[in-house]
């Protein structure tokens, strides 16, 4: 009897090595996710990308000094896996339900490839400015999805405590008007500006080109000149403290001025006290 257990018991062992055998294993099944999220620190920084928000980005097309017909963004894609000696196709669909954009009218997905012997490519898409973006503000919310190349169950990430994000969605906003400069629309140079004068609003712009003598268009992009919003934004007001604190000072003191001739406060547009909303940083300076 027990040598009859004995042999049951090697049959199924065997039976399961070989079963497990026959599984594939995680490394030898290519994955692919937007590379946002496996995406450092310093490298957040480099390639000024929001780390608050790595799985967005908001396109304006009304800010170019030229405005554009179209445009082609390129969403950076990684594999987790091999590389392999030929091109390999990235596919990607609308999340129809989470967008208001639509496809083929709205934007266009391109076709996209990770390169031969690489383990990163881009998601190509194509967004038309069309006579809806004058009006509002849509939204595509991209997907990845499987083929005969990858899979796509590299899913929910951390990239912070706080901020649990899907690995392989994507959102692009876009749209044409003109409420906002540019300059304070992307992520990066709005975020260098707030650092600067604190929150955006349109009486404060008016108030700094106003005190400073800057053109009506200052804060707008020019991407005839400038490769990206921040090189504009640097070539117009360098970052360093003196340049600032005298930009600070003439601003503050206007502010307090017209409220003392005046003898009430000069609020912005969203009745918020132009002098309250600027910067901490600068209350130093005055």
């Amino acid at each position: 009897m027990k040598n009859i257990l004995l042999t049951i018991t090697i049959a199924v062992i065997t039976l399961a090595s070989c079963e497990y055998d026959r599984l594939p294993v995680y490394e030898d099944v290519d994955r692919i996710y937007f590379e946002f999220a496996s995406l450092t620190d310093i490298e957040f920084f480099e390639r000024k990308i929001d780390r608050n928000q790595p799985d967005k980005i908001q396109i304006r097309f009304g800010y170019d000094k030229v405005p554009k017909e179209d445009s082609i963004i390129q969403v950076d894609v990684k594999v987790m896996g091999h590389a392999t000696p030929y091109d390999r196709p990235v596919t990607a669909a609308l999340i129809g339900d989470e967008s208001s954009a639509v496809e083929g009218v709205d934007f266009e997905i391109l076709p996209s490839v990770v390169p031969a012997n690489s383990l990163t490519g881009t998601l190509n898409i194509r967004l038309i400015n069309g006579d809806t973006l004058q009006e509002t503000t849509l939204r595509a919310k991209i997907r990845l999805t499987p083929s005969e190349h990858f899979h796509v169950d590299y899913t929910q990430v951390a990239i912070n405590e706080n901020l649990p994000v899907t690995a392989t969605e994507y959102s692009i906003y876009f749209d044409s008007n003109r409420d906002m400069p540019g300059l304070w629309v992307d992520a990066a140079s709005s975020a260098r500006l707030k650092m600067y004068f604190g929150e955006y609003s349109k009486k404060k712009v008016e108030v700094i080109c106003l005190v400073c003598g800057f053109p009506d268009d200052h804060f707008e992009y020019d991407a005839e000149t400038y490769a990206t919003p921040m090189d504009c934004l640097n070539a117009r007001i360098p970052g360093d403290v003196a340049g600032l604190s005298s930009y600070w000072l003439m601003i503050n003191h206007y502010v307090l001025d017209w409220e003392k001739v005046n003898g009430t406060e000069l609020l912005d547009e969203n009745k918020q006290r132009l002098f309250d909303t600027f910067s901490v940083t600068q209350t130093s300076f005055i």
